[in-house]
Parts: C-alpha cells; sequence; structure tokens
C-alpha cells in the first residue's frame, strides 16, 4: 500500500506536465481578476519549468505582469512589470510563429495601462493572430478578454 501512495506522489509533478493549453488558458483568464488564481498559475508554471516549452515560459512571463496588477507597493509592481514583459518580448522575438505567447501580450497589452508605454505591438500581434479563421475558434475565449 506505502508503494503505491509513493509512487502516486512521484507520478503527481508528471501530472502537471500533461496539463494541456486549455487548462492554463483557463487559469490565466481567472487570474486576471483573483489573486488567488494568479499564484496558482505562477505556482504551476515554475512547477513545470523544467520542460523549457516556450508557451510555459510565455504563460509565466504573461503572470508575472498579471500579478503586478494584484501588488500594492508601485516598486514591486514596476518590478513584476519590466520583468514579465522583457521575458515575454524575448520570447516572441525567438519564437514568432507561436500564435500563444503574441496573445498573451496582445491581452496584456490591451489591458495594462497606457502610460506605461506597452501597447507598440498591437497591429502586429492583432495581424498575425486573425490571419487564419481557424485561429480565432481556437482562441476564442481570449477574444472576450481583448475586447
Amino acid at each position: 500500500m506505502k508503494s503505491i501512495f509513493v509512487i502516486l506522489i512521484w507520478l503527481f509533478p508528471f501530472q502537471l506536465f500533461a496539463q494541456d493549453s486549455s487548462e492554463l488558458r483557463t487559469l490565466y483568464l481567472k487570474s486576471i481578476e483573483s489573486e488567488f488564481f494568479c499564484d496558482s498559475l505562477l505556482t504551476l508554471c515554475e512547477q513545470m519549468k523544467g520542460e523549457d516549452d516556450p508557451i510555459i515560459s510565455g504563460y509565466h512571463s504573461a503572470i508575472l505582469i498579471i500579478k503586478a496588477k494584484h501588488r500594492i507597493d508601485p516598486i514591486k509592481k514596476l518590478s513584476l512589470f519590466t520583468k514579465g514583459k522583457r521575458k515575454l518580448d524575448a520570447l516572441i522575438l525567438t519564437y514568432p510563429q507561436l500564435t500563444e505567447l503574441r496573445i498573451l501580450r496582445l491581452t496584456l497589452q490591451k489591458s495594462v495601462p497606457k502610460f506605461l508605454g506597452y501597447d507598440h505591438n498591437i497591429d502586429e500581434d492583432e495581424q498575425h493572430i486573425f490571419a487564419e479563421h481557424d485561429r480565432i475558434r481556437q482562441y476564442e475565449n481570449f477574444f472576450r478578454v481583448i475586447k
């Protein structure tokens, strides 16, 4: 009985790696309004970090920006925002074809305050995202946030 328990405990982290994109998306969308979901997604991404998956890294970067929204200290807010922005922009430079990274950036650029100056890729990202009709259906939940 103990061996089954040990195996289950050992396998649990691998279940986290098996999380599909729809679960990441759901947590991401919930994290915008809830610090609890924000922390949950941040923890999940940090646990999955060993994969070196650009999508997971993209969610990690985006969640840092969202985490800034939930902070009170303006210095910590700016620090988290800047760190997340740099990481996400670097990922998109490395993997420009990954639509999900561009959608993450677009949702953020459309929602962060304008005075932060993080709105210069909106047109480029929209052109990439809306270039194919299949993408629109695949990411329809994100588009509700973008409006």
